[in-house]
């Protein structure tokens, strides 16, 4: 989350994290138990829009990567 890695916190401090993002969020999604055979052939940026109950309207753009761990 914003080049914050966030691997290993509790949820509730994963929600601390995203709470005091900006208006733009990057998110680095990582899957694990990846296998080169599931790798698509090139990243596909994705624009996902999201309203929040209490505030306005963020964008975020995130960006599938394949990584192994």
């Amino acid at each position: 989350v914003d080049g914050v890695n966030i691997q290993g916190y509790t949820n509730q401090q994963a929600v601390e994290v995203l709470r005091h993002t900006g208006q733009t969020v990057n998110l680095k999604l990582v899957r694990r138990g990846f296998k080169p055979e599931d790798a698509c052939p090139s990243i596909i940026p994705v624009a996902v829009e999201t309203t929040p109950a209490l505030s306005a309207s963020r964008n975020s753009t995130m960006e599938r990567t394949n990584t192994k761990h």
